[in-house]
């Protein structure tokens, strides 16, 4: 017997209105802040390398994204208060 793992039309939904909230996250960063992170999360950057790309210094980058991920934990938090 096979397992169906398609994901319940539910948990399609949720998935769907998660992005949204994501992507709306994502576009309240400053188009920098949001860049430096993005290259740290989804392109797997180090730091280092991240700063030779922006022109930053290395604690710039290291203050942009730590601050990028605390906005967005802030944003995202009501959201997943009421998703629990």
């Amino acid at each position: 017997m096979q397992v169906d793992r398609a994901p319940t039309p539910e948990a399609a939904l949720l998935t769907g209105e998660a992005d949204q909230v994501l992507d709306a996250a994502l576009k309240d960063l400053s188009e920098d802040r949001r860049a430096a992170l993005l290259m740290r999360l989804d392109h797997g950057l180090g730091y280092g390398e991240i700063a030779e790309a922006m022109g930053w210094p290395l604690q710039k980058v290291k203050n942009e994204i730590h601050r990028a991920r605390l906005q967005l934990r802030a944003r995202l938090s009501s959201y997943l208060e009421g998703v629990a």
